[in-house]
């Protein structure tokens, strides 16, 4: 993570500094993750940005400005995620549904797999 007095900081709250990066032996493991964490962290927020997000989620289902805008990263990204869970689960419907109507029509053979899609909504990034 960050921390405002060391910068990039370990999960133990240890400031990364170039030595610890420079570390053959031992190798110091959580510095590096610290700072790959830092470096995607920085590197997300400079490309995924709310706008972006809503432009495409635009592109893929409905978006109801009112209730569905994002306030933050995350929440655009929790959005985008179940919106294209949304579209998937939709075009599996679809699929399966013309698989049910040849199926009774006897143009598929019956052992065909028949089974609706399970794919979950998030709720958090994190927990999820």
């Amino acid at each position: 993570g960050i921390n405002a007095e060391y910068g990039v900081v370990t999960e133990d709250g240890v400031g990364v500094v170039q030595t610890s990066l420079l570390t053959a032996n031992p190798f110091n493991q959580a510095s590096h993750v610290a700072m790959i964490d830092c470096l995607m962290q920085a590197y997300s927020c400079r490309l995924v940005t709310i706008p972006r997000v809503v432009a495409v989620v635009k592109k893929i289902g409905t978006f109801n400005a009112s209730q569905e805008l994002p306030y933050d990263l995350e929440d655009s990204l929790v959005l985008w995620i179940n919106k294209v869970c949304k579209t998937v689960i939709k075009s599996l419907t679809d699929a399966l549904t013309e698989k049910k109507q040849n199926l009774r029509l006897g143009l598929v053979h019956p052992s065909s797999t028949l089974v609706p899609p399970n794919i979950p909504y998030m709720e958090d990034l994190v927990q999820d």
